[in-house]
């Protein structure tokens, strides 16, 4: 599986790459910039995007309109903490996971919107 991450915390960026190469997960890219998340999804087509709600609600609502829309969408899990859950999970985006969870639930929301389960 092939992952783009998208955050503005760089320490949270490179403890998820790691994480996930651990996992046989490939991220692709860690970024903080909206306008390079969408072009580098369009660019590399990763199987899944993984949003860090702390971007802000605005700018993480506005990515997942733009991955997910369109004839060949792109599923977006937007990882954020337990009290933005509500409102991350209203989004529209494809599942969420929840800082302070177990670590393996965070690759199982990806698991299950990512290229196996299309």
């Amino acid at each position: 599986m092939r992952v783009v991450v998208a955050t503005g915390r760089p320490d949270l960026g490179v403890a998820l790459s790691l994480f996930l190469r651990e996992r046989r997960i490939h991220v692709l890219d860690v970024l903080d910039d909206a306008d390079e998340v969408l072009a580098r999804t369009r660019n590399t087509r990763p199987d899944v995007v993984l949003v860090d709600w702390s971007l802000g609600e605005a700018l993480s609502t506005r990515m997942v309109s733009d991955l997910m829309d369109g004839d060949d969408p792109t599923p977006v899990i937007i990882l954020s903490t337990p009290h933005d859950r509500a409102r991350a999970k209203a989004c529209g985006a494809a599942g969420c996971a929840t800082l302070g969870d177990h670590p393996d639930e965070l690759v199982a929301a990806l698991r299950e919107v990512g290229p196996c389960a299309r």
